[in-house]
């Protein structure tokens, strides 16, 4: 996936409808806005309480939620000698099985993880629509 897929709006809502979170994409950037919800919406949603935004390309514990509610699998692994990781995330069992996405780390692991989880997301909703 090119940084400019990678950064779509298309790509953001495809993922927020398909991993069922209540919102809708900003008209001013490529966000998916999360509205107003009750106590126990946040707590039947996973979202964090009070944030107006959801995005899991860049917020690490988006990512970890979506991970968890899409039962997407990480694996972290050495690959040379400078530190260099590729991570791996993927979905090993139930709906959308053998769907993975590569991401290799150019220093930032947590960025590497967080594309690796939003590609899964992505083949998964766009298996699931085909």
């Amino acid at each position: 996936m090119t940084d400019t897929e990678y950064n779509s709006e298309e790509l953001i809502e495809l993922v927020a409808e398909f991993a069922e979170i209540p919102g809708h994409l900003s008209e001013d950037d490529d966000r998916w806005v999360v509205p107003r919800l009750s106590a126990a919406d946040y707590d039947r949603t996973g979202l964090t309480r009070g944030r107006t935004w959801w995005d899991p390309r860049i917020d690490n514990g988006d990512a970890m939620q979506l991970a968890v509610r899409l039962g997407i699998d990480t694996y972290t692994a050495h690959i040379s000698l400078s530190g260099k990781r590729t991570v791996s995330a993927g979905k090993v069992d139930g709906p959308g099985l053998g769907v993975e996405c590569l991401s290799k780390s150019t220093g930032d692991n947590l960025a590497a993880m967080r594309r690796a989880i939003f590609g899964t997301a992505v083949k998964m909703a766009q298996e699931a629509s085909s």
